[in-house]
């Protein structure tokens, strides 16, 4: 679930029936899907420098609005382009990232491939696998005082620091033992 930064009473609710979105502070809900190909939803994401511009993380790929869930768009032509280095159809997203102090910089986690990154927004992609043995990524994370400091937790446990590939000091606490 997001919650618009600039009005506490919009909530937005990813899940596997789809996307709920609440206007009144969650007492009532309403299903949000206009555009979606799917209803299969793994995460969600919001820009909190602009709150009408949202990321759903699917099995079929990504979607974006613009306008508050009123019409949600599929964004996916960089990713068929990587198509030769992603097997687009089997590929899950898992989380989206929107970088604080950039919000053009969005980082993705994908079932079978690893990171993605965009600089403009989601039109394209490019894969920041270096340094990564595992590629089925699940969780991102952009550290709310560098967001130069990106975690990526993967199936096999990993935890690191994508853009520096070093392991967290819990994953190697947790080998030592």
């Amino acid at each position: 679930m997001v919650i618009d930064p600039k009005n506490s009473n919009i909530l937005y609710l990813a899940t596997w029936d789809g996307v709920f979105k609440s206007i009144n502070g969650g007492e009532s809900w309403f299903q949000d899907y206009n555009g979606l190909k799917t209803i299969l939803i793994y995460t969600i994401e919001i820009d909190i420098k602009n709150p009408n511009v949202l990321y759903l993380g699917t099995e079929y790929g990504i979607y974006k609005t613009v306008n508050g869930g009123e019409e949600w768009i599929e964004i996916n032509d960089s990713l068929y382009e990587l198509k030769s280095l992603c097997l687009i159809d089997d590929m899950v997203i898992y989380d989206i990232a929107i970088n604080r102090d950039d919000n053009n910089i969005i980082y993705v986690s994908t079932s079978i491939n690893g990171v993605l990154k965009s600089k403009d927004g989601g039109k394209n992609f490019v894969l920041i696998n270096k340094g990564l043995t595992d590629l089925s990524a699940r969780r991102l994370f952009i550290y709310r005082v560098n967001s130069k400091i990106i975690y990526l937790y993967t199936l096999s446990g990993d935890i690191l620091n994508i853009l520096s590939h070093v392991p967290s000091k819990q994953k190697q606490m947790r080998e030592e033992k």
